[in-house]
């Protein structure tokens, strides 16, 4: 059985009972699983109205979440070091403590887009 790994809950597994729950989409196996509904409109033979809603899930934190995945004050020039909250970097967490503590990326399980396309074939 594989594991999954989340700096925020570190005792959960993929695959263990209590993680199951009904999703029509799910495929035993697959760590990540999507749903994407299409709705198409053809009002000339050379344009198309294309409206999408897109769900995706995976088990362990995957998607960028509202406070992104760049650290503060952006790279801090240093790939190997802990990225400290004023944007600073530090060989060791407890480095960072004085400086806001240590930064982590707002990652998500469960993604949610709607969006509109419009093909037109010139």
């Amino acid at each position: 059985m594989q594991s999954g790994f989340s700096p925020r809950r570190k005792d959960r597994k993929v695959g263990s009972s209590a993680r199951h729950f009904f999703a029509p989409w799910r495929v035993p196996g697959n760590f990540m699983n999507s749903l994407f509904p299409t709705f198409d409109w053809m009002p000339k033979e050379y344009i198309t109205f294309r409206w999408e809603a897109t769900h995706r899930h995976a088990y362990v934190p995957y998607w960028s979440g509202a406070g992104g995945i760049t650290p503060p004050g952006g790279n801090n020039g240093f790939p190997s070091e802990y990225a400290c909250m004023n944007g600073g970097p530090s060989l060791t967490v407890a480095g960072c403590a004085a400086n806001g503590g240590v930064w982590y990326p707002d990652l998500r399980e469960n993604e949610t887009l709607i969006d509109l396309d419009i093909p037109v074939k010139f």
